[in-house]
C-alpha cells in the first residue's frame, strides 16, 4: 500500500514542468530535447533580436528595454527574488504582454516569448497573462503550443487542459458557452476587455476579439442578469470614451447595441449608454454611431432624446445627410421622431439648431409619424402653449412663433401630404379639447389654429376656414360638404395659385412636377357627388395642378363614362350629371387636347376662362351660354392627347333629347383640338350646318291656339299634338344635327396623308375604337363609312379595314349577339339606333360595321368621277384586304351570318372586277384553297367560293375556253374535300357551270370531262357514307378522258386542266392569292389534290410535260416549304416507265431536265428520295442510252455523297435492284481520264493554271467526271459479278485511267 509521503510526491511530480519531467527546456521554436541543448545567452540573443523589431514597429516597447530585455535583467533568476521583487516582475510582464497581444502572431513577438519562457518561465508563474495574450488568436496553432507549454493547474484558464492534451484549436463557440457557464471566466473577459479598452495606441486584435466574444455571448444569453451589466460598464466606458480609438469605440457600439436589444435598461444606464455613443461617435463611424443609436432608441422605447446626448449628436458633422442615409436604409423612426422633437424644442436655443433642423427637413425622407410629432412641436413652440424659459419674455415669444412658422412652411414645401395629415390630425385635437370646455384647453385649441392659419396661408396644409380640417384633408374628408368647401376655398381664394402650382418644369413647354394635391384633384374629378366633380373639372389651374394630362384625361373619362349613365330624363340628378358632362368634355376635349401652357413669368397655372359656379350653369337649359361658344386659346399645335381627345368627342357629340347641350358643349371644346379629324368642325361652314340643323326644330315648332282669358288656350289634345309634333321636330332636328357633325368629321378623315401623315390615320382610328365608348365607336364607324367615299389616296380604306379586322368578333361586323339591331347597310343611321348610339347601347356597333365593311366593299378599286365611281388597278394593298375580308366573312357567315354578307359579298366580287380581275378566277381559286390555311382550320372559305361561283360563272355563263378548263381543275380539286359540304358544294357548281352543248361533237375536248362529271355529280358531292366519293370521282374523271376523242384529244384536255397548275412554274405564284386574278390559280394544295384525282388517267408522259414548269417551281422553293415538296413529290409520281418510253434519241425535253434537277441537291430532300425511287429496272432500261448514263452517273455519286441518309439508301437499293452493264462504267472511266489527262496538259506552276486544271476535271453538266468514276468503281466492288453484265471489259478502262492520275500526280510534284 502507498503510502501517503509516496502520494504526496506523485503529486508534486506531477505538477512539475513537462520539460523537467523530459529532462528537456520549455520553447516555442525549439523541441524540447533539442531546447536543452540551447543555453541562456543564446536564447537571449534571440529575444533581443525580436524586441527589436517590436519596438520598431511600435514604440511603446521601449519602455520595457530595461526591465526586461536589459543584460542585467538576462541574469536574474526570479527563483531567487522575494516577493516584492516578483510582483514588480509580475507587473512588468503582465503589461508587455497585454502590448504583445496585438502582434501575438508576429515571429518577433514569438522571439520574445521564446526568451520570457526561458528566463522568467512565464509559462509557470504567469500562466494567465500569457494565455490571455494569446487568447484571440485561439483558432491558431501558435495558441495551441502557448498552452501545450503551460502549466494549467489553480489557473483561470484550467478548462483548456483538453486543448493541452488533444492539441486541438478551441473555436469560439466554446469560449462563448465557457462565459455563459462561468462568471468568473466572463468577468476576465469583461476585465481584460476593458483594459484592452483602456490602452492607448494601436490596439491590434485584442479589442475586436473581445467585442465580438462579448457580443455574442450577450446574444446567447436567454435572460440577461442583472449582475451582468455591471460587469460590462467598464469595458463601455472605456470603449465609448473620446480617447478611445476607432476600433475600441466600434467594439463598444457592439456590446453597447447588443445589450440594449437583449436586456431592458434602467432609464439612466440608457441615457448614459445614449451619451456615450454620441459623445464618442467620430470619423469614418458616423454611420454606425446613428446606428447604434437607432437600435438602442428602438429597443429601450425612447419618446425624447437625453439633453446630454442630443446636444452631442447635433455637433456631428453632416447630420442631415446621415440621418437621410440611415432612413434610405433602414426603418428609422425610433430615433428620427426623438431627434425632430428635440431640434423643434431646442430650435430657439442655438441658430444651429435651426440650421440642423432646416437640414433634416429638407433632406431627410421623414416618414408620416415623424412630420407629425414636428408639427406638433412647432405648434406648440409657435402658439406658445409649452414656452420655455427662454421663450418666457414677449420677444422670446415672438422670436419662438418666428422660428416655429419658418420651419413648418420648410415642412409644407417638403412634405405636403404628411404636413396636411399633421394639421388635420392637430387640429382634430384641439377641437376636441375644445369641445370639453376647458378653459386653458380652449384657447390653445384657439392658439394652435391661429398660428397654423397665419404659418401656413395659402398652403393645401393650411386649415380650412371654419373647418377643424385642413385644406388638403378636407379634399378627401368622407363628408361631401367638407370637400365641397375645400374645392371652393381653391377656386375664391387669392392664394389659390400657390396651392394648385406644380413643381419646376424641364422646359417652359413641359409640365411640371404634380402639386402638392394633384392626388386629391384627381379622385375629386372622378367624385361620385356631381356637384364636386363639376366643381373639380372647372377649377382653374387645374391641369398644372394635376401635372399629369394621361392620369387627369384618364379620370375625366371615368367620371364621363358615370355621368353618361345617370344624365337621360329630366330628374335633379339627371341635369347635375349633364352639368358635369359639360365641365369634362370641356376638359378633356378641349383643354388637354392642347399643348400644355408655357410658364410666363415663373407663373405655372395655366390661364382659362373662369366659369360661374352658379346653379343656372349646371343646368340642361336650352339657352345655355355654351350655345355659341368661343374658339379659345387656338395655339396652333397639337396636344400629346389631341388624337385620343378627339375620339372621345366623337362618342359626346351626339344630338339626343338627353345630350343636347353636352353634344353642343362637346363640339365646343372640339373646336380648340387642332386633330385633323376635328378640322371640318372649325369651320363657318360647319357653323351654319349646324345651325340650320338645329333651327328646323324651332321651325316646324307649332304656335300654341291662343284663348281669351281664364280659359285653356287650348284642348288636351291639341295640346298633345302639339307636344308629338315638338318631339318629332325636335327628332328630325337632332337627326340632321348628327348628320351635320357626322359629315364633318367624315371630311377630315378624308383629308388625306399630308394633313395626317403616313400611317396615322389608322393608329388613331384603332386606338378611338380601342379607347372609346360604344357611341364613340358607332360615330367613329359612321363617319370612316362616310370618309371612304372620299378617300383619295387609300388610307381611309386602310384605316376602316385596320379597325373593322380589330373588332371582328367584339362589337364588329362578325357580332352576331342577339339584340342587335335591324339592319340598313344603305341608309343605316335610323332613330332607334341614334337613340342607341346617345344611350351607348353596345348593340349598336355591329351592324354599323357591316354597313361600314359594305361600304368599303363597294369602293375598294375604285374613284369618284363625279357621281359614278370608275375602277382603278388593284394594288398589292387592296388585293390583300379582298382576300382577307373573303376569308373572315365567309367563317363568320357560315357560323352565325345567315347571310348577313350577301350584298358584301357582291360588293367584293364588283370590287375584283373593278380592279382588272376576273369574279370568277378570284373565287375559283379560293375554292381550291387549304382548309388548313383558314383562320381557326374551317372549310367555310372553299364552300362559300363555290357557293358564290355556282351563282355568279351561271350570270356569265363561263364562255371563255381558258377559263372553262381552269374552272374544271379548281371543281376536281374542290371534290377530293374531306369535308362533305365542300364536296357538295363542288358538285353543285359542277351542274349549275357546265357548260351548254356539252355533248356535241364540236365541243372542246374538256367538255366531255364536264359532262361526265355532270352526271357523277350526285355520287361525287354525296354526304353518305354507303358512296365511295372518291372512287365516284375517278370514275367519272377516267370516264370523261376516255370520252374525250383520240388520245392527242385527250391529251389536249388533259393540258388544259392542268393549265392552272402549270402556270405556278410559268409566273412563280404571282396572281394565286391576290384578289385582281383573272384565271384561277391552284396553290401547292390544290395542285396535290388535282395531280393525285388524275392519277391514271390520261397519258403520263403528257401529265409530265405539262407539269414540268410546276415541278421545277416546286423544286425552287428550298427545304423550308413542306407543301411545295409534297407536291413535288405527287408530280414526280408521273415520271413513270411510259414517260421513259416516250423520250426518243439523244434528245429530252423540258420534263428531263427538271426530272434530272430533281434527283440532286439543292432540291428539297424528300423529292431527291422521290426522283431516286422512279430508278426502277424498267424505267432506266426504257430510257435512251445518253439518259441512263446520265441517271447512272446520279446514283452511283448519290450512294455516297448525298446529305441526306434516305436519298443515300434510295440510290444503294436502286443499285441493288438494276442489272449493270459494263458500258455503263466504261463511259465514266473514259470520261475520268481524259479529265486527268487535260490536268495534265494544263500548266501547275502558278495558281491560275491549278484553277484551270480543277475547271478541266469536270465535264459540261457540272459533275466531277474523276469523283464519278471512282463512285461507279466502288458499286461494282460491292455488286455481285453476275450483275454486271461484260465485267471484264473494265479493265482497260481502268488502266487507262490509273495512268491517267499517276501523270497528272507526278505534273502536280
Amino acid at each position: 500500500m502507498t503510502s501517503a509521503l509516496a502520494s504526496q510526491l506523485q503529486v508534486v511530480a506531477a505538477s512539475r514542468p513537462q520539460e523537467e519531467r523530459l529532462r528537456g527546456k520549455a520553447s516555442l521554436l525549439y523541441d524540447i530535447r533539442e531546447a536543452a541543448d540551447i543555453d541562456l545567452q543564446t536564447i537571449y540573443s534571440v529575444g533581443l533580436q525580436g524586441f527589436n523589431e517590436l519596438t520598431r514597429l511600435d514604440g511603446r516597447f521601449e519602455q520595457y528595454s530595461k526591465s526586461l530585455f536589459s543584460r542585467a535583467g538576462s541574469e536574474q533568476n526570479r527563483e531567487l527574488m522575494d516577493r516584492e521583487a516578483n510582483a514588480k516582475l509580475d507587473q512588468q510582464i503582465e503589461g508587455y504582454l497585454r502590448l504583445l497581444s496585438g502582434y501575438y502572431l508576429n515571429p518577433a513577438a514569438t522571439k520574445t516569448l521564446e526568451y520570457l519562457i526561458r528566463r522568467y518561465k512565464i509559462h509557470v508563474h504567469n500562466v494567465d497573462a500569457a494565455v490571455t495574450c494569446a487568447l484571440p488568436y485561439h483558432s491558431t496553432p501558435e495558441f495551441v503550443k502557448l498552452v501545450q507549454l503551460c502549466n494549467l493547474e489553480n489557473t483561470s484558464f484550467y478548462w483548456l487542459k483538453g486543448v493541452k492534451e488533444t492539441g486541438a484549436a478551441p473555436p469560439r463557440d466554446r469560449l462563448v458557452q465557457r462565459c455563459l457557464r462561468d462568471m468568473a471566466f466572463f468577468s476576465f473577459v469583461s476585465d481584460t476587455a476593458a483594459t484592452a479598452a483602456s490602452q492607448k495606441g494601436v490596439p491590434g486584435s485584442a479589442s475586436s476579439f473581445y467585442a465580438v466574444l462579448l457580443t455574442e455571448t450577450i446574444a446567447e444569453m436567454k435572460k440577461v442578469e442583472s449582475s451582468v451589466v455591471p460587469r460590462l460598464l467598464p469595458y463601455l466606458e472605456a470603449g465609448l470614451a473620446p480617447a478611445a480609438s476607432a476600433e475600441q469605440y466600434a467594439g463598444a457600439l457592439m456590446v453597447g447595441v447588443q445589450l440594449s436589444v437583449s436586456a431592458s435598461l434602467a432609464l439612466p444606464l440608457t441615457e448614459a449608454l445614449l451619451e456615450g455613443v454620441a459623445k464618442g461617435a467620430r470619423a469614418p463611424l458616423h454611420a454606425q454611431a446613428l446606428q447604434a443609436l437607432l437600435a438602442i432608441c428602438g429597443s429601450q422605447r425612447i419618446r425624447d432624446l437625453p439633453s446630454r446626448a442630443f446636444k452631442h449628436l447635433v455637433k456631428m458633422p453632416d447630420l442631415p445627410s446621415r440621418v437621410a442615409d440611415m432612413c434610405g436604409k433602414y426603418q428609422a423612426e425610433s430615433l428620427v421622431v426623438p431627434l425632430v422633437r428635440a431640434l423643434a424644442q431646442s430650435a430657439t436655443q442655438h441658430a444651429n439648431y435651426e440650421r440642423v433642423l432646416g437640414g433634416v427637413v429638407n433632406e431627410v425622407k421623414l416618414s408620416d409619424l415623424a412630420v407629425r410629432a414636428l408639427v406638433q412641436e412647432l405648434v406648440t413652440l409657435g402658439s406658445g402653449s409649452g414656452v420655455d424659459s427662454a421663450a418666457a419674455t414677449p420677444a422670446g415669444a415672438e422670436h419662438g412663433r418666428e422660428v416655429a412658422a419658418r420651419s413648418i412652411r420648410m415642412v409644407d414645401v417638403k412634405h405636403p401630404l404628411a404636413c396636411s395629415a399633421a394639421v388635420d390630425h392637430v387640429l382634430g385635437e384641439a377641437a376636441r379639447r375644445m369641445a370639453t370646455k376647458d378653459g386653458e384647453g380652449n384657447e390653445e385649441g384657439k392658439a394652435a389654429a391661429d398660428f397654423l392659419r397665419e404659418a401656413l396661408a395659402g398652403s393645401a396644409a393650411g386649415p380650412l376656414p371654419g373647418h377643424a380640417a385642413s385644406l388638403g384633408a378636407a379634399l378627401d374628408h368622407p363628408q361631401a360638404g367638407l370637400r365641397e368647401a375645400a374645392l371652393r376655398e381653391l377656386r375664391n381664394s387669392g392664394a389659390a395659385s400657390k396651392v394648385m402650382s406644380g413643381g419646376a418644369r424641364k422646359s417652359s413647354n413641359a409640365p411640371p412636377a404634380p402639386g402638392i394635391i394633384s392626388g386629391a384633384l384627381l379622385r375629386r374629378v372622378t367624385d361620385d357627388v356631381p356637384r364636386i366633380a363639376s366643381l373639380a373639372a372647372a377649377l382653374p389651374g387645374l391641369r398644372v395642378a394635376v401635372g399629369d394630362d394621361e392620369a387627369l384625361f384618364a379620370a375625366a373619362v371615368e367620371r364621363l363614362r358615370v355621368a353618361s349613365a345617370h344624365f337621360v330624363g329630366k330628374n335633379e340628378t339627371a341635369e347635375l350629371e349633364r352639368g358635369v358632362a359639360k365641365r369634362l368634355v370641356k376638359l378633356a376635349c378641349g383643354t388637354l387636347a392642347l399643348p400644355f401652357p408655357r410658364a410666363k413669368d415663373g407663373e405655372g397655372v395655366e390661364v382659362d376662362r373662369e366659369e360661374s359656379d352658379s346653379e343656372a350653369e349646371e343646368s340642361d337649359s336650352e339657352a345655355d351660354p355654351d350655345d355659341k361658344p368661343a374658339v379659345e386659346d387656338v395655339r396652333g399645335a397639337l396636344g400629346n392627347l389631341a388624337g385620343r381627345a378627339a375620339g372621345l368627342a366623337l362618342g359626346h357629340a351626339v344630338f339626343s333629347p338627353a345630350t343636347r347641350a353636352v353634344a353642343r358643349a362637346t363640339i365646343a371644346a372640339a373646336k380648340r383640338n387642332l386633330h385633323p379629324s376635328l378640322a371640318e368642325l372649325r369651320t363657318d361652314a360647319f357653323d351654319e350646318a349646324l345651325a340650320k340643323a338645329q333651327d328646323a326644330a324651332g321651325a316646324a315648332s307649332p304656335e300654341p291656339a291662343k284663348g281669351k282669358k281664364g280659359k285653356k288656350a287650348s284642348t288636351d289634345a291639341t295640346k298633345a299634338e302639339d307636344t308629338a309634333a315638338l318631339k318629332e321636330a325636335r327628332a328630325r332636328s337632332d337627326a340632321a344635327a348628327n348628320t351635320v357633325v357626322i359629315g364633318a368629321v367624315a371630311k377630315g378623315i378624308a383629308a388625306g396623308v399630308d394633313a395626317w401623315g403616313e400611317g396615322e390615320l389608322t393608329l388613331w382610328a384603332l386606338e378611338a375604337w380601342r379607347d372609346g365608348s360604344p357611341g364613340a365607336r358607332a360615330n367613329l364607324l359612321l363617319a370612316m363609312r362616310d370618309a371612304v367615299a372620299m378617300d383619295a389616296d387609300g388610307s381611309v380604306r386602310e384605316a376602316l379595314w385596320a379597325v373593322l379586322r380589330d373588332s371582328w368578333t367584339e362589337g364588329g361586323a362578325a357580332d352576331f349577339s342577339e339584340g342587335a339591331a335591324e339592319e340598313n347597310l344603305e341608309e343605316p343611321v335610323t332613330a332607334e339606333v341614334a337613340r342607341a348610339i346617345a344611350r351607348n347601347n353596345p348593340r349598336v356597333t355591329p351592324p354599323l360595321a357591316r354597313a361600314a365593311l359594305h361600304r368599303l366593299m363597294q369602293t375598294i378599286n375604285g374613284k369618284r368621277n363625279g357621281k359614278k365611281t370608275v375602277g382603278v388597278t388593284s394594288s398589292g394593298a387592296s388585293a390583300g384586304v379582298l382576300d382577307e375580308a373573303f376569308a373572315r366573312m365567309s367563317i363568320a357567315d357560315g357560323a352565325a351570318g345567315k347571310g348577313a354578307f350577301a350584298a358584301s359579298f357582291d360588293a367584293l366580287l364588283g370590287a375584283v372586277e373593278r380592279g382588272g380581275g376576273s369574279s370568277v378566277g378570284f373565287l375559283a381559286t379560293r375554292a381550291a384553297s387549304d382548309p388548313g390555311g383558314d383562320p381557326g382550320g374551317s372549310t367555310e372559305i372553299p364552300r362559300t367560293a363555290l357557293e358564290l361561283l355556282a351563282t355568279r360563272g351561271g350570270q356569265t355563263g363561263v364562255e371563255s375556253q381558258k377559263i372553262n378548263s381552269s374552272v374544271l381543275a379548281v371543281l376536281t380539286v374542290a371534290c377530293t374535300a374531306s369535308k362533305p359540304a365542300v364536296r357538295a358544294a363542288a358538285a353543285n357548281a359542277i351542274v349549275a357551270l357546265a357548260p351548254k352543248g356539252a355533248g356535241s361533237k364540236k365541243a372542246p375536248p374538256t367538255h366531255a370531262v364536264w359532262r361526265c362529271l355532270k352526271d357523277a355529280a350526285a355520287d361525287v358531292g354525296s354526304v353518305t357514307k354507303s358512296v365511295d366519293a372518291g372512287a365516284a370521282l375517278c370514275d367519272a374523271l377516267a370516264a370523261g378522258f376516255a370520252a374525250a376523242g383520240s388520245k392527242d384529244e385527250s391529251d389536249v384536255a388533259l393540258r388544259e386542266i392542268l393549265a392552272p397548275l402549270a402556270s405556278l412554274g410559268i409566273s412563280d405564284g404571282v396572281g394565286f392569292s391576290g384578289g385582281d386574278a383573272i384565271e384561277p390559280r391552284l396553290g401547292a394544295y390544290g395542285g396535290r389534290r388535282l395531280v393525285a384525282a388524275l392519277k391514271g388517267v390520261g397519258s403520263d408522259a403528257s401529265k409530265a410535260e405539262a407539269l414540268a414548269p410546276a415541278l421545277r417551281w416546286c423544286l425552287s422553293r428550298g427545304e423550308g416549304e413542306g407543301d411545295a415538296a409534297e407536291l413535288a413529290v405527287e408530280i414526280i409520281e408521273t415520271f413513270t416507265v411510259d414517260y421513259a418510253k416516250s423520250i426518243s434519241g439523244a434528245t429530252s425535253g423540258e420534263s428531263w431536265r427538271v426530272f434530272a434537277s430533281a434527283l440532286v441537291a439543292p432540291s428539297p430532300a424528300p423529292a431527291r428520295v422521290a426522283a431516286i425511287c422512279r430508278a426502277t429496272p424498267d424505267f432506266v432500261d426504257s430510257l435512251p442510252a445518253a439518259r441512263r448514263g446520265e441517271l447512272l452517273r446520279v446514283l452511283f455519286t448519290a450512294v455516297g455523297t448525298d446529305a441526306d441518309a434516305g436519298a443515300r439508301a434510295a440510290a444503294r437499293d436502286a443499285i441493288d435492284a438494276l442489272k449493270l452493264l459494263a458500258d455503263d462504267i466504261v463511259s465514266l472511266v473514259r470520261a475520268a481520264a481524259a479529265a486527268a489527262t487535260t490536268t495534265t496538259a494544263a500548266s501547275p506552276s502558278t495558281k491560275r493554271s491549278k484553277v484551270s486544271a480543277q475547271k478541266a476535271g469536270r465535264d459540261a453538266d457540272g459533275f466531277d467526271a474523276v469523283a464519278a468514276a471512282v463512285a461507279a468503281l466502288e458499286v461494282v466492288g460491292w455488286k455481285s459479278p453476275g450483275d454486271v453484265v461484260s465485267r471484264a471489259d473494265l479493265a482497260g478502262p481502268c488502266q487507262e485511267l490509273l495512268a491517267s492520275l499517276l501523270d497528272a500526280a507526278a505534273a502536280a510534284a
